[in-house]
C-alpha cells in the first residue's frame, strides 16, 4: 500500500500536537512524536493515518536531521521501496537497537510482502520462527503482540491451510487484545475468527461473534481496513445463511466505499469472491458475471500465483452454482495448479471439493468418490468441518442415486456429526433444495421408528404449544398466511394426520360454503401450508399428500409428537403384555396438553380431553407394573403430572398413595391423601372415596402418622 494511493493530504488532518510542532517549526518534536506513534497506528491497522503524517516530511527533506531508524524503516515501506533482504536487514537492526516493537513491524511487512508476491509462500516459514522468538521477549507490548499474533494466525491460515492451529493463535491474539485496549485488532480479530468459526461449520457461534463485534465499526478508534475486513466476512455469513440480499447489500457497501480498491489485495479480493458468491447463489447470472469479470481484469495484471488460484476457485463455485460443470472443472484444476506453485496449502485443500463437485454433476460419481475419499482426511485434519460435512451430503447424494440407501443415511449422519453438535445442516456451494431432495430420497419409509424425531425433515410439536420445525427453521405464529392455513394442519391432526376426508376438511373450515367452493379454498389453503416457512423461490418438500380425496401428512418426511404418542399409546394400551422401557418412552411424549392455548374450536378441545385421558390411563399402567425402585421414581413424577391434569381422579390418587409406601415414604402418602380430600371437598363438595379412605387409615395405623 502506497503512501500517495491512499491519502489526499490536508493540514486539518493532523493530531493536534503534530500541528502544534510544524507551526513551531519543531522538526525534531514532530519526528520524535511520529516515531512513536506510526508504529502504534501501524500495529491498529491505521495505515492512512501513518500516511498522512509522513506527508509533511517530504516539503522539508534538506532541512531534516537524521529520521530514527523507524521512521526510515515506514518511509520506504510507504514509498513501495523494500526488498526481502532490506526487510531482513532491519528486522538484525531492529534486534540490535534494542527495539523489539519495531522488530515486530519488519516481520509483519515481510508477511506482507509475501502474500503480496504470493510466489513462495515457504518464505512464511522463517519469519514464524522469528516471530515465536519475538513473542518469548517480555519487552515487546501487548499492542505488538497482539498485531503479530494476527498476522500469524493469518499466515496459518493461508499457508498451512490449518484452521486449528489458526485458532490457537487467534487465542493468543485476544488475550494480548484485552490487555492492550485496541478496537481495530479487536474488530479484525472477530472478523478472523467468525471466518475460521463458519468453515469449522459453527454458524452459531460466529453469529455471535458478529453481534458482539458489530457495535465496535462505530468507534473511532476502529480502523478503516478492521472494519472493511468485518464487513466481508459478515457478508459471507450471510450468504452460508441464505441471507442473499443482505449479503449483497452488505458486500456492496463494502466495496463501494471510497478507499476499496487502494486497500490490501487479500482484502479486495476477499471481499470481491464473497460477493460473487452472494449474487450467483441468487441467480442473478448478469451481475455474477459482471463481478467474475472486474475480478479477472484486477488479478490477471498482478501475475500472483495465490491470487490467481483465489480468482480460479472463485469462479468454479460460481460455474458449479450455474451447473456449467465443465468450467468448475477446469477452473478447480487451474486454482490446484497455481496454489501448488505458490505452496498454499489452504487453496490446495478446497479444489478438490469443486472438482469433485463438477464430476458428480457430470454424472462421473466414482471418479467424485475417489476425490472426496482422499479430501476427508486433509478436510478433518485441517479443521474444515464445513467442507467434509458438505462432501459427507455430496457421498450421500450419489449413494442414494446408486440405490444404496443404507451407506448413503451413513454418510447423511457423518454430515451431521462433522459439526458442532445441534448445528442444523450447511452447504457449500449447495442450494437448499439439494438438501431436501436428498432428505426426501433417503427416508422414503413408512416406519416412523427406524427414525429419529430430529432426523424428520419437517417435525411439528402440538403437546403443549405449537412449534413446526422445517429443516432448520422454527415456525412461529407469525409465520402463518390465514388463520384457515393453521386451522387447516390442527384438523388434519386432530383426525389423525392420515387419510383424511379432504371434503370433511373443507366442510369443517368453510361450513357455509358449497361442496365445489370449499374444496377450491381447501387446495388454495393446502398449497400455502406447503410452503410454510418458505423464502421466495425455495421448492417445497412433497410433506403433504391429496389422493383420491383422502389428505394425509407423509410419513416419510413429516412426524408430528401428538399422533405418534397416540398411536404408541394404544397399541400398548391393547397389548396383553406390556414393555416398561416402551411405555416409559410413549409417555415421555406428553409434554403438555395438546395445544394447550388453543381453545377455538370444540374437536381441538375434544381432541385435548382424549390424549389427556391417553396418558392418564397410561400412567396408571405403568404404576401397576413397575418393581424396581428406578422405575418407581420415574413413575411418581408421571402421576404428579397426571394429578395436576385430573385432579378429581381418585385413581391416580390412590395409585401415587400406594407408589409413596413402596418407596417408604408413609408420610407422604399421607400428605397425597390429604391433598385428594382438599380438592374433592374444595371443587364437589365430596369427601374421598372409600378406597382412598381404608388406605388413609391403614397408614395411620400402622405408621402412627
Amino acid at each position: 500500500m502506497h503512501q500517495n494511493d491512499i491519502v489526499t493530504f490536508r493540514m486539518d488532518q493532523l493530531e493536534p500536537a503534530y500541528r502544534d510542532t510544524l507551526e513551531q517549526q519543531d522538526i525534531n518534536g514532530y519526528l520524535q512524536l511520529l516515531s512513536s506513534d506510526a508504529v502504534q497506528w501501524w500495529f491498529n491497522l491505521n495505515i492512512p493515518r501513518v500516511a498522512i503524517h509522513f506527508v509533511p516530511l517530504q516539503e522539508f527533506p534538506d532541512a531534516l536531521p537524521q529520521k530514527p531508524l523507524r521512521l526510515i524503516f515506514i518511509s520506504r515501506l510507504l514509498t513501495g521501496e523494500m526488498t526481502s533482504e532490506s526487510l531482513a536487514e532491519f528486522y538484525r537492526l531492529f534486534l540490535q537497537n534494542n527495539d523489539p516493537d519495531a522488530a515486530i513491524l519488519a516481520v509483519g511487512a515481510a508477511y506482507r510482502q509475501i502474500l503480496d508476491e504470493g510466489r513462495d509462500f515457504s518464505a512464511f516459514t522463517q519469519w514464524q520462527q522469528r516471530a515465536e522468538k519475538l513473542l518469548q521477549q517480555e519487552e515487546i507490548s501487548p499492542l505488538a503482540a497482539a498485531f503479530l499474533l494476527g498476522l500469524m494466525g493469518y499466515a496459518t491460515i493461508v499457508a498451512e491451510g490449518n484452521i486449528i492451529s489458526a485458532d490457537a493463535l487467534f487465542v493468543r491474539q485476544l488475550e494480548k487484545i484485552e490487555i492492550s485496549g485496541s478496537v481495530s485488532l479487536r474488530v479484525y480479530h472477530a472478523a478472523m475468527r467468525i471466518f475460521l468459526l463458519l468453515y469449522r461449520g459453527d454458524l452459531s457461534s460466529a453469529e455471535i461473534f458478529l453481534q458482539d463485534s458489530l457495535p465496535l465499526r462505530g468507534d473511532t478508534d476502529c480502523s478503516l481496513i478492521s472494519r472493511l475486513y468485518l464487513q466481508a466476512t459478515h457478508g459471507f455469513y450471510r450468504v452460508l445463511n441464505g441471507e442473499l440480499k443482505m449479503a449483497q447489500q452488505i458486500l456492496d457497501k463494502t466495496v463501494n466505499h471510497p478507499l476499496f480498491d487502494r486497500m490490501s489485495s487479500s482484502l479486495w479480493l476477499l471481499a470481491q469472491s464473497h460477493r460473487l458468491l452472494a449474487y450467483a447463489y441468487s441467480g442473478d447470472r448478469e451481475q455474477a458475471d459482471s463481478i467474475a469479470a472486474q475480478i479477472r481484469a484486477w488479478n490477471v495484471p498482478q501475475y500472483n500465483a495465490f491470487y490467481h488460484s483465489y480468482l480460479h476457485y472463485s469462479l468454479g463455485i460460481a460455474a458449479l452454482i450455474h451447473r456449467e460443470y465443465r468450467k468448475g472443472s477446469i477452473h478447480a484444476e487451474e486454482a490446484a495448479l497455481q496454489a501448488e506453485k505458490c505452496q498454499s496449502h489452504l487453496l490446495q485443500m478446497m479444489p478438490p471439493m469443486i472438482k469433485a463437485q463438477a464430476l458428480a454433476g457430470m454424472n462421473k460419481k466414482e471418479q467424485a468418490l475417489r476425490i472426496y475419499e482422499q479430501g476427508f482426511q486433509l478436510w478433518e485434519q485441517g479443521g474444515f468441518n464445513l467442507v467434509a460435512s458438505t462432501a459427507s451430503l455430496d457421498v450421500a447424494a450419489i449413494r442414494a442415486s446408486q440405490n444404496r440407501l443404507e451407506e448413503a443415511r451413513k454418510y447423511f449422519q457423518r454430515a451431521k456429526d462433522k459439526l458442532p453438535e445441534g448445528e442444523p445442516l450447511h452447504l457449500l456451494y449447495r442450494s437448499k433444495k439439494f438438501l431436501r431432495q436428498l432428505e426426501l430420497r433417503l427416508f422414503e419409509t413408512d416406519d416412523e421408528r427406524t427414525l429419529k424425531w430430529e432426523q424428520y425433515p419437517i417435525r411439528i410439536q402440538t403437546l403443549g404449544e405449537l412449534r413446526i420445525e422445517i429443516g432448520d427453521h422454527v415456525i412461529h405464529d407469525r409465520h402463518w398466511r390465514g388463520g384457515r392455513t393453521k386451522l387447516l394442519l390442527k384438523l388434519l391432526i386432530v383426525h389423525g394426520g392420515h387419510n383424511v376426508s379432504a371434503n370433511h376438511l373443507a366442510d369443517l373450515l368453510w361450513p357455509d360454503v358449497d361442496g365445489a367452493r370449499g374444496m377450491q379454498d381447501l387446495k388454495v389453503t393446502l398449497w400455502r401450508l406447503r410452503r410454510l416457512g418458505l423464502k421466495k423461490g425455495e421448492e417445497p418438500l412433497p410433506w403433504l399428500r391429496l389422493e383420491s380425496g383422502q389428505l394425509s401428512l407423509v410419513r416419510s418426511l413429516c412426524i408430528v409428537d401428538a399422533v405418534t404418542f397416540e398411536q404408541r399409546m394404544k397399541s400398548l394400551l391393547k397389548s396383553s403384555r406390556v414393555d416398561i422401557d416402551e411405555l416409559i418412552q410413549a409417555l415421555a411424549l406428553y409434554r403438555g396438553d395438546f395445544l394447550s392455548t388453543d381453545d377455538s374450536e370444540m374437536l381441538i378441545i375434544e381432541h385435548r380431553e382424549r390424549l389427556r385421558q391417553i396418558f392418564i390411563n397410561g400412567v396408571v399402567l405403568l404404576s401397576e407394573k413397575v418393581d424396581s425402585n428406578e422405575l418407581m421414581e420415574q413413575t411418581l413424577d408421571l402421576l404428579i403430572q397426571a394429578r395436576e391434569l385430573d385432579p378429581l381422579n381418585e385413581k391416580i390418587h390412590e395409585h401415587l398413595m400406594q407408589l409413596y409406601l413402596k418407596l417408604g415414604f408413609p408420610a407422604k402418602a399421607l400428605q397425597s391423601y390429604q391433598h385428594a380430600e382438599e380438592v374433592l371437598m374444595l371443587q364437589l363438595g365430596i369427601q374421598p372415596g372409600p378406597v382412598l379412605e381404608s388406605l388413609a387409615n391403614s397408614i395411620r395405623n400402622e405408621y402412627h402418622c
